[in-house]
């Protein structure tokens, strides 16, 4: 097990944090005060509100407050102090909606479900991030109640590390509460379980598990029924090479179970939600079998680092590795020579303006189209050899000013470099991603500003040669 400084800190705060509670009413529902903030599967949190449990100990209300209790005596260990408004949703706390940093996870799947007895979940610890030493958070998990009960998949700053560890956490009523940290190796199978324990006149108990490591389960009683089913990948960065280098997370065998006996309805009707981020593969967050006994969900990431051939022929969006999401188009799907380029989120769906033909020219270069008006091509304006050119669209002639060759950066992205300005390359002036941002090249520095993605829409069709004398040449439309 690896030690974790993380969480030395965490309950050091804690333990201070219990101290000042002991002498307080309740739970302070501002943090105008200045305190240590920690980032969550439920977004950033005052580390006041954040408990630690292991498996020996579980919390309760009792007449408004909320308890630590051994489970083994009913003892109360520490009172952590009046329930707080509001007391339902786990992605706000006292009356700071915004705080947490979230309304609402990452990528995710929501159905309803009632009557549960138990939700489980596999899926297998995936790849490292491309950069392995990166502690951007990334949590990947299933759960209950929005997530109130969630298991959870860490990397990162919350897991203690550039590694992987999984945790129980739960929300209840003001407070955030995660049991033991457990550390987990890339190709490691787990199970999340979310299981219903028991219903008394103090609530109602659940227990929190991951198949395999008991140290790791929690046990929590919540004054009201927990209804409804989610799975949730969540990433604290939209940087790929800080994702997990597979091409999709597979959340398999989900699978629901009542309490009656009686038999779950044979499907979930589940809603996705989430940002526009874009894959490599164009997708996000796909329900393979809505099934509840065998259900699959994918969880779509950044793939292989390596960057896929640029094919002659191919229509793809150039997506900016800035945020992943912003793209190029051409403003208000305009035909007139020298529109500036911009960038722009993605239209849903994606429109003409927004999807670009890119076609071999000459050796490693390229002509890029836009495809609702194909007799142009993206040109750096009057072939001029300078930082902050405009890029435009104008009618294809085949000069140099619009002929770009793709440089892979070997981390899945490119750079778009011009033939008329060989040390230059199209840029994102400062990093900015708002919605109308006019499109330059720049001197070439390697940054994330001159990255992008080729994320492909259709197949170049490569018509019939019925002429034996003339055959293609091998490699044409590639």
């Amino acid at each position: 097990m690896q030690r974790n400084p993380f969480m030395h800190a965490l309950l050091l705060a804690i333990l201070i944090c219990s101290c000042q509670k002991e002498q307080s009413d309740s739970i302070d529902t501002s943090i105008e005060q200045e305190e240590k903030i920690v980032l969550t599967p439920y977004g950033n949190l005052p580390a006041s509100r954040v408990i630690a449990l292991d498996y020996k100990t579980t919390v309760k209300i009792r007449n408004g407050r909320i308890f630590k209790i051994d489970i083994a005596t009913d003892k109360v260990i520490a009172d952590l102090g009046k329930t707080s408004f509001p007391s339902k949703d786990p992605y706000t706390f006292g009356r700071s909606a915004a705080k947490t940093g979230a309304s609402s996870p990452g990528f995710t799947a929501t159905a309803y479900a009632s009557d549960i007895q138990a939700f489980s979940t596999k899926w297998v610890v995936p790849g490292v991030p491309p950069n392995p030493y990166s502690t951007a958070t990334t949590f990947l998990w299933n759960g209950i109640d929005r997530g109130t009960l969630q298991p959870v998949l860490m990397w990162g700053g919350t897991a203690g590390g550039a590694f992987y560890a999984i945790a129980n956490w739960c929300y209840l009523d003001g407070v955030y509460l995660h049991g033991k940290y457990v550390s987990v190796l890339p190709g490691t199978v787990l199970e999340g379980v979310v299981s219903f324990v028991s219903h008394d006149e103090s609530g109602w108990t659940y227990k929190e598990s991951f198949t395999g490591y008991p140290e790791a389960d929690i046990y929590v009683t919540r004054p009201e029924e927990a209804l409804n089913v989610i799975e949730c990948w969540e990433p604290y960065t939209s940087n790929f090479t800080e994702w997990p280098n597979v091409l999709k997370s597979r959340m398999y065998d989900i699978k629901l179970t009542t309490r009656s006996g009686t038999p779950p309805p044979a499907t979930f009707n589940w809603q996705v939600s989430g940002p526009d981020i874009i894959t490599i593969s164009g997708k996000n967050t796909v329900i393979v079998n809505n099934s509840t006994q065998h259900g699959i969900i994918d969880f779509y990431m950044n793939g292989n680092i390596a960057p896929a051939a640029i094919k002659s022929g191919n229509v793809y969006m150039i997506v900016t590795a800035v945020n992943n999401s912003s793209i190029l188009d051409t403003p208000g799907n305009s035909t007139i020579d020298g529109t500036q380029v911009i960038l722009y989120e993605r239209n849903v769906p994606v429109s003409a303006n927004q999807k670009w033909r890119i076609s071999r020219v000459d050796g490693d270069y390229f002509k890029i189209q836009p495809t609702h008006s194909p007799d142009k091509a993206l040109t750096v304006k009057g072939g001029v050899s300078a930082a902050r050119t405009a890029v435009t669209v104008e009618h294809y002639t085949g000069n140099i000013a619009q002929q770009w060759k793709f440089v892979p950066d070997n981390q899945g992205y490119y750079y778009l470099v011009p033939a008329c300005a060989p040390a230059y390359a199209l840029d994102v002036y400062n990093n900015e991603t708002t919605n109308g941002k006019p499109m330059t090249i720049s001197w070439y520095n390697g940054s994330v500003a001159q990255k992008f993605r080729m994320v492909l829409q259709a197949s170049a069709i490569q018509p019939p040669n019925n002429n034996p004398l003339f055959p293609t040449p091998a490699g044409f439309y590639e």
